[in-house]
């Protein structure tokens, strides 16, 4: 269980501060290597980092149709780059209806992870210390990653976990 809330936290925390938008609808996924494609089902090329987007985005929020284009699944509204490098999905792409028959709610990153600041205090510190020494560059510390969270549509998890560094 531990390693399932870790896991889901640094999927959520990795999606929510690779953001460079101060709009708090987009996401954007940073990955530590460059890749081909998004579409790993009708190109030839294949690489680790499209496959981990593809396995991120594709096993239930879209799916192809019988064109081979991208429709929603859980996401109703998706949009797709010219490049096809960049797939945006908006918490308001999310209506309850689409979500009901499968038990699930959507819920914003800074909910999510206050939720996982209240209920594991210490294990959320260490994963945020963890994330900022990854860094090569600045910010490298969790007392500068805390700005960085705010700016990127997490004010209130920044403010938070803030207060669990005195």
């Amino acid at each position: 269980m531990r390693y399932f809330l870790l896991v889901a936290f640094v999927a959520a925390l990795l999606l929510t501060i690779s953001c460079r938008r101060n709009n708090t609808e987009f996401v954007t996924v940073a990955l530590p290597e460059k890749f081909t494609t998004l579409d790993t089902l009708t190109s030839t090329a294949s690489d680790s980092a499209a496959d981990r987007v593809r396995n991120l985005i594709f096993n239930t929020l879209v799916r192809k149709n019988e064109s081979f284009d991208y429709v929603g699944e859980l996401a109703q509204d998706i949009s797709v780059s010219p490049d096809g490098m960049t797939v945006t999905f908006n918490l308001r792409d999310f209506p309850e209806p689409a979500l009901k028959p499968y038990d699930v709610t959507a819920i914003h990153p800074d909910d999510f992870l206050l939720d996982q600041l209240d209920l594991h205090p210490a294990l959320v510190v260490e994963v945020l210390q963890e994330q900022a020494a990854s860094y090569r560059r600045e910010p490298t510390t969790v007392a500068g990653l805390l700005p960085l969270l705010d700016r990127t549509g997490l004010p209130r998890f920044a403010a938070e976990a803030r207060r669990h560094l005195r």
